[in-house]
């Protein structure tokens, strides 16, 4: 038996589909696509009764003659002959959904095989290993997303009902967009939102990854899980941030190892409710896009994600050779811009400024900023700054800090006032709740701790 007869198919269930409709059955009664169709003759039969449908005239078997004899395509879907056949053979045009199914399920299992054929060319094709592999994950995760959607639309009744319920989780506090944990940031910013791009910009020592990291604990806390792909710091370093942040001990005694019994003792407990977070962190030096896309879609598969980070986007590269760098950063970024969209989730990626920036009023950054920019502030939902003046001017507090919303696609841009804590490596809202101080405890050697659970709140 020759591979072109083992394809699924379906072909007296096409022929009913087709049959049903030339004697009077509704073409909207069946949710499927011409692509769905094996024979070439049914796909073209089809597309037209769509067409015929989209532009309110009834479908008879003398309108659709008269249109395929103008189209040229009469003789390929059988002539008279072949039309009259599939007219009389339907065998109960009341079928029409369950003849419909059938036909849907075989399309999808030849999805399933030309995945695979897919699978077979990236293996011949791709430059290198990675992109193959990343080629062949890509088309798995694909099928398996959207292989068995049924392609309903939604009427007004469906999404307005939707939008009303997530408005009204908003209201509740309990609504799928990501919370950072900065109440200024999430005001300015509308949070992080599934399928968002989100650049999270500074120049050096403004501790945009120090707010990275702060972000990505604050969204683990809550019990959603977290992928933070390091190109920069290991995971011992940045595990050494999260417990400074959350036991609020210096971060320069942690890494001089002089603490005191009640530090230690903070660290320990801290340490274990940190370990108990959902966050995973991927600490390889030197990762290619297509690497990080591969690593996200199976931690999704396994685990769960709700937040991608990537620290930082300069230290990404793409697969073979690329005309110059800003071309390279703009293919980078527009990938995970899909991936965002992909895998439903938020992607957070870091970026370095130009040098530029420090001859700006105050130094202050400002979109054109951005490191090999125009692909960057292209495809961003979002573009936000890290800012502290006090870095460069003594006579403002220390403490005081900006995150500059500079774009943002779904509303204005903004400014959020946080506080920079950095002993702890850590931002912070500006004014503490009371409710927050009076949680806090003090223990033998005076030291405040809180709970990790507010411990970026």
């Amino acid at each position: 038996m020759s591979i072109e007869k083992q394809i699924p198919r379906a072909d007296e269930a096409e022929r009913a589909v087709i049959g049903s409709i030339l004697i009077g059955q509704n073409v909207d009664d069946c949710d499927i696509a011409p692509e769905d169709f094996y024979d070439p003759g049914h796909a073209c039969l089809m597309s037209l009764f769509r067409r015929l449908q989209a532009a309110g005239e009834k479908i008879d078997p003398v309108l659709v003659v008269g249109k395929l004899r103008e189209s040229g395509k009469f003789d390929f879907v059988g002539g008279s002959v072949g039309l009259k056949r599939l007219g009389e053979g339907t065998p109960y045009s009341a079928n029409l959904r369950h003849y419909a199914q059938q036909v849907r399920e075989a399309a999808i299992k030849r999805r399933v095989i030309y995945a695979a054929d897919e699978i077979s060319r990236a293996g011949f094709e791709s430059e290198t290993a990675s992109e193959a592999v990343e080629r062949a994950e890509r088309t798995v995760f694909e099928l398996a997303e959207h292989g068995t959607s049924d392609r309903e639309p939604r009427p007004a009744s469906d999404f307005i009902n939707s939008t009303l319920e997530e408005l009204d989780a908003r209201i509740r506090g309990d609504a799928t967009t990501l919370s950072t944990g900065l109440v200024d940031l999430d005001q300015h910013s509308g949070g992080m939102n599934a399928g968002e791009l989100i650049i999270l910009a500074g120049r050096t020592a403004m501790g945009k990854t120090a707010l990275a990291v702060n972000i990505a604990a604050n969204v683990a806390d809550s019990g959603k899980p977290v992928l933070f792909c390091s190109l920069e710091m290991s995971a011992v370093e940045i595990g050494a941030r999260l417990i400074s942040a959350a036991a609020e001990v210096d971060g320069a005694k942690i890494q001089a190892g002089k603490l005191s019994e009640s530090q230690r003792s903070r660290i320990v407990k801290s340490a274990k409710q940190i370990a108990g977070a959902p966050l995973t962190i991927d600490d390889a030096p030197a990762r290619t896009v297509s690497a990080i896309a591969s690593i996200a879609r199976r931690h999704k598969r396994r685990n769960g994600l709700e937040l991608l980070v990537v620290d930082y986007l300069q230290l990404v590269s793409s697969e073979g050779r690329r005309e110059s760098r800003v071309v390279e950063v703009g293919e980078i970024t527009r990938r995970l811009k899909a991936l965002s969209g992909e895998l439903r989730v938020p992607v957070l990626v870091l970026s370095q400024l130009n040098r530029a920036t420090e001859s700006n009023q105050g130094r202050r950054p400002m979109l054109s900023n951005l490191r090999e920019s125009g692909s960057i502030e292209q495809d961003a939902n979002q573009v936000w700054f890290c800012h502290r003046a006090g870095y460069y001017d003594d006579s403002k507090p220390g403490s005081d800090a900006e995150i500059i919303v500079a774009k943002r696609r779904s509303g204005p841009p903004g400014v959020a006032n946080v506080h920079w804590d950095g002993r702890y490596t850590r931002f912070r809202n500006r004014a503490l709740k009371r409710q927050q101080e009076a949680a806090a405890f003090r223990d033998a050697d005076g030291a405040t701790f809180h709970d990790f659970s507010n411990s970026f709140s």
